[in-house]
């Protein structure tokens, strides 16, 4: 007997060692200069692009890098790839980011820097509707990769996760008094 693993997906998680205060530094100074977009973030404060800020240059490195090994060691992509868009959120009390996915991209990703307890974790879904065909009720209690209607990574502080494009997902609400602030992006 043989059973086939198809149609999987891979979340790329690392814990980076990038300096935090630089970092939150610059967010803060540019959240007072700018005003938020509205995206996937019905509240909150969502930057615009911030590629171009030196502030951010070491991150930007650490995230090509690991983009492409994720492109060629996962999705065998041949071709190098650029860094395309790169953002900031910050969350506050109950501010959460809804349902998405990253259109025109291969793969996108998450850095956290600001993560307390019980700000939210992000939450992949299956795009499998295993729900439609297996009732959750029938299942023993061991969920795993077969049988999951949707997947969460917690959020911790210096983490980088780049995950395909594709793949929908979503943060919880933030519940702590504290800010949860994260870098996300895109790659081509």
């Amino acid at each position: 007997m043989i059973i086939r693993d198809l149609f999987k997906t891979a979340v790329l998680e690392v814990k980076l060692d990038l300096n935090l205060k630089n970092l939150k530094n610059f967010c803060l100074k540019y959240k007072k200069e700018n005003k938020t977009r509205k995206r996937s973030n019905p509240t909150g404060y969502q930057s615009h692009d911030v590629l171009k800020f030196i502030e951010t240059k070491d991150l930007q490195k650490k995230i090509i890098h690991y983009s492409n090994i994720y492109l060629k060691d996962i999705l065998q992509v041949k071709n190098e790839t650029n860094l395309n868009h790169m953002w900031f959120n910050m969350n506050f009390f109950k501010d959460y980011n809804r349902h998405h996915c990253h259109p025109e991209n291969k793969v996108s990703g998450v850095f956290y820097f600001s993560s307390p307890k019980n700000c939210g974790n992000i939450i992949f879904i299956n795009s499998s509707p295993i729900e439609h065909f297996l009732p959750l009720k029938e299942i023993n209690g061991n969920f795993n990769n077969f049988n999951s209607t949707h997947w969460f990574l917690p959020p911790l502080e210096n983490y980088l996760y780049i995950f395909p494009s594709w793949l929908y997902h979503h943060v919880e609400p933030n519940l702590s008094k504290k800010p949860r602030i994260t870098f996300s992006f895109n790659v081509n």
